[in-house]
């Protein structure tokens, strides 16, 4: 009787101690799951900022017109004599 409680015991031990185990490994890899998302993430928002940028430049390029401006000489004193 007590050869077979202290096997039930035993088994019950090793199984406590494989919940645990498998316990700690569906842990540590759900956090590298959401440190590599994370790093995705971060990629991709770098991407998309990048490629928002240039889109943003290119319209600009091709928007922008370099105005010429007359200024009168009258006016250049005026503004020299400011500065």
């Amino acid at each position: 009787w007590f050869v077979d409680a202290w096997m039930v015991a035993k088994h019950a031990s090793n199984f406590g101690w494989y919940l645990s185990w498998a316990s700690q490994i569906k842990n540590m890899v759900k956090n590298l799951l959401r440190q590599a998302n994370r790093a995705s993430n971060f990629d991709t928002s770098i991407l998309e900022m990048n490629t928002h940028v240039q889109k943003h430049s290119a319209y600009t390029q091709v928007h922008s017109r370099a105005e010429v401006v007359t200024v009168k000489p009258e006016t250049k004193e005026l503004l020299n004599a400011e500065l």
